[in-house]
């Protein structure tokens, strides 16, 4: 029987983390949250686009529609529903606000938290409360300390005892706390006093700055998301006092969220942690200003105010040392330059949102007239969408960007529809500044096309990043996908095909080679940017496979034969891109083979994280299994792509255009996708040091021109706008 969850917050930063992370490991869960933060913050912060993300990714979610002040509805859920596990995440979290509604801040933060605290005591008592606390519990102490001010950053001396970090035996008497972190010690106290006085096991984090890709960022929560979003999108970002040398510690949502399942795991009464990125991850304002500026390749847009916000902290790095003796095998995943990076490539920089599609709007002050609207469909994989939004974004003065959910649409004419009809919605304010429409698959392109049938004047590229001869089971909407392709391939000025079967067919449709264009995929820049040299013989022995290109059938054929290669070479192990494959049937069969202890499962990471990681490994497993029934049949896989660029020599499937190019550029070698052909190769690989090193040594020089910026650079080229 699955364990269940209760998450209170799971919309936002933290629960939707909290979602994602206990459904990997098996629990069935329960989440509240009525996008609240949408009240606090405008709509610009609403939550809802990450609730049906959340829905369409996690098949077992229950989510409640309520306020956690709402004591009746409360109390029904628990009613119905003995819990295992509650992570109370919910908050009105910002100290600006709280002036403004001193009750709604406390009855929010102190009583919502008093209500779950009796409900859990009342029905689920067995359980563990697991309770986000926040460093502003101990109100503006910290600022009390013999800062020293450097060029970049105010910051203790080395030798001062706290130098390490705030520890929890800090005082939180005799402070300015703000409003907010009055009420937040309200509850702290309360989670502490009902785990001491009822003896229930009831966990306090107090975090740092709190963070993460899906960061809802406004100007009055959420400092790091909030100021790449600015950035980004070339609105004024305002620096309140301190020269922005204020020093925060930001400790990554993933990162959190796993403390919380070892205390879960392990749990005690009433303990208190401060949790945050400690001396692994902290950053000044300027010094945040300046990594952000790096790798969007654009200036900020800066407005300095003298008086600094009252209660806001001066320093504040958290000592976690407490929760790493408690809790050992918890490590960090993401240092403060991973978590800026995870943000820029992959952030919620919305200032509209649709359910599952969100609209995005970016300005530069650049030297050019170019308007962009970009619109595309996006799966949990990285691809050619994410890499064109980013490249776009830091290159035109004005980027308008509407982002779809592809599962959404898949199968469904009436959401497709919708789709187009949002697209209408969200081009018609920027219509006459808009000089070329990108339409990334047939949908989007067709709504360029209706556009320019009406009437508006921009060029229009149809960039068809995969295609296949049956799109879909249903015959009718096969043959209306095909009426969309042709049509969007006769009729818009430029056509871009994603590789040379799609480039070939082209041809025959009758497209003109002057506006049919090849654009191969490329490799995220930090894949490219990290460091390469000869690997080291335990860096060899490790496999990687990519269950988002490989699916689940296949990732089984690779465990099945990695069982039969640790027979001969013990050494190896296997890193498996988790994807959207079932963990628990994969876990199930590497029980069976007893190779569980050699397999990592690599999940709820960002898939370009996953990406800057390979040059740590030797063996790319390019699996894969294509059919007239694929609906990507004829697609240029990243996933091999990446493999490449990190120097990993490629074990891969026929039927791809890259599958040639990997045998015939000794990049790797060709398998047919049974267990003995697989099993064969790769001990070849093992077996032979030189031919590894040649193959490695040649996947590099392939990627070497093939970054996604290279790529867009040289197909935009041929792309002239009237200024």
């Amino acid at each position: 029987m699955k364990k269940k969850a209760l998450v209170t917050g799971a919309a936002g930063l933290i629960g939707s983390q909290a979602v994602k992370f206990l459904t990997q490991k098996g629990f069935q869960i329960y989440g509240i949250d009525n996008d609240i933060r949408a009240y606090f913050f405008g709509k610009e912060a609403s939550t809802k686009w990450n609730l049906e993300r959340l829905k369409q990714e996690v098949k077992d979610y229950h989510h409640f529609n309520i306020d956690i002040r709402n004591k009746k509805k409360v109390e029904k859920i628990f009613k119905n529903n003995k819990f295992d596990l509650i992570i109370h995440t919910a908050a009105q979290p910002s100290h600006d606000w709280s002036i403004k509604q001193p009750l709604t801040d406390f009855t929010v933060n102190a009583l919502g938290t008093m209500i779950l605290l009796e409900n859990f005591r009342n029905y689920c008592p067995q359980a563990v409360f697991i309770f986000t606390s926040t460093s502003k519990v101990y109100g503006d102490n910290p600022n009390k300390l013999p800062l020293v001010e450097y060029k970049t950053r105010f910051d203790l001396p080395k030798k001062h005892p706290l130098f390490k970090g705030i520890e929890e035996t800090m005082s939180l008497d005799q402070s300015i706390h703000s409003v907010f972190g009055a009420s937040k010690v309200a509850a702290d106290i309360m989670v502490q006093e009902f785990g001491q006085y009822f003896n229930l096991k009831t966990g306090i984090f107090r975090g740092g700055c709190l963070t993460g890709p899906v960061h809802s960022g406004a100007q009055l929560h959420g400092f790091l998301a909030y100021l790449i979003k600015s950035i980004a999108t070339g609105r004024k970002y305002t620096i309140f006092g301190y020269q922005g040398k204020q020093v925060r510690d930001n400790i990554h949502s993933y990162d959190l969220v796993n403390a919380f399942y070892h205390f879960y795991l392990k749990p005690k009464v009433a303990a208190v942690y401060n949790i945050g990125g400690s001396r692994y991850s902290n950053i000044s304002i300027l010094e945040a200003i300046k990594k952000v500026e790096t790798i969007l390749g654009k200036k900020a847009n800066i407005e300095y105010r003298q008086s600094p916000r009252k209660g806001d902290h001066l320093w504040y790095i958290s000592n976690v040392s407490k929760f790493k003796k408690d809790y050992p095998q918890w490590n960090y995943q993401y240092n403060i330059d991973q978590i800026i990076e995870d943000i820029c490539l992959s952030g919620y920089f919305a200032s509209a949102t649709s359910k599952t599609s969100t609209l995005s709007f970016f300005k530069n002050n650049k030297n050019t007239k170019e308007n962009i609207f970009l619109a595309g469909h996006v799966t949990k994989a990285y691809g050619p969408v994410q890499a064109l939004r980013h490249y776009l974004s830091s290159r035109t003065k004005k980027l308008v960007y509407a982002e779809h959910l592809l599962a959404k649409t898949n199968n469904n004419l009436l959401n497709a529809f919708k789709d187009i009809f949002l697209n209408f919605k969200w081009f018609f304010p920027f219509h006459k500044q808009i000089k070329l429409f990108i339409g990334i698959n047939p949908i989007n392109a067709l709504s360029g096309l209706i556009l320019k049938k009406i009437g508006f004047k921009f060029k229009l590229i149809y960039y068809a990043i995969d295609y296949a001869p049956q799109r879909f089971k249903n015959p009718l909407l096969n043959i209306l996908f095909h009426l969309i392709d042709r049509l969007n391939a006769k009729q818009a000025d430029f056509v871009w095909s994603s590789t040379p079967q799609v480039f070939d067919l082209r041809k025959k449709q009758g497209v003109p080679d002057k506006k049919n264009v090849l654009v191969r995929s490329g490799i995220p820049l930090n894949v490219l940017a990290k460091k390469r040299g000869s690997k080291s013989k335990e860096e060899k022995a490790v496999l990687v496979i990519d269950a988002f290109l490989s699916k689940e059938k296949l990732t089984k054929l690779a465990i099945i034969s990695f069982s039969r290669l640790r027979k001969k070479y013990p050494e190896i192990s296997l890193k498996i891109v988790l994807g959207n494959a079932n963990k628990k049937e994969l876990t199930s069969l590497s029980k069976r083979l007893k190779v569980l202890d050699k397999i990592e499962f690599l999940e709820n990471i960002p898939h370009q994280k996953i990406f800057s990681s390979y040059n740590k490994y030797g063996i790319g497993l390019g699996l894969f299994q294509v059919s007239l029934k694929d609906p990507a049949q004829f697609r240029d896989p990243e996933e091999i792509k990446a493999f490449l660029a990190a120097g990993l020599p490629v074990i891969c499937s026929q039927g791809f255009t890259i599958t040639e190019e990997v045998e015939n550029k000794s990049l790797g070698l060709k398998v047919n996708n049974s267990v003995k052909n697989i099993t064969e190769k790769v001990s070849f690989l093992l077996s032979n040091p030189d031919k590894y090193k040649k193959m490695s040594k040649k996947a590099l020089n392939y990627s070497r021109n093939s970054s996604w910026k290279q790529v867009f650079l040289k197909a935009l080229k041929q792309v002239k706008i009237k200024k």
